[in-house]
């Protein structure tokens, strides 16, 4: 992603999961993909690399949200507390 170059079209580069009748996307498959794209948005400010995994990825529409949905992981201080403490 941050050499420009990603197989967003290619079902190895691509994520999924489902996406609510409120637009909101939850990643099931492919969430560390997600997590680097967010990454590299908050260093640059681009946000190229997350709307290109969402356009490419595989949703199942669904009416209500999953119920063992958690936040995605992450790498800041804040993220790896949260994680450890199991939310």
């Amino acid at each position: 992603m941050r050499a420009g170059v990603y197989a967003f079209q290619e079902r190895r580069g691509q994520i999924g999961g489902v996406r609510d009748r409120h637009g909101v996307y939850y990643v099931i498959e492919g969430h560390h993909r997600i997590v680097a794209a967010l990454e590299w948005l908050l260093e640059s400010g681009d946000a190229t690399a997350v709307f290109s995994l969402l356009r490419w990825g595989w949703w199942t529409e669904l009416e209500k949200p999953p119920s063992d949905r958690r936040p995605l992981q992450a790498r800041d201080w804040w993220g790896a507390f949260r994680n450890w403490i199991g939310f």
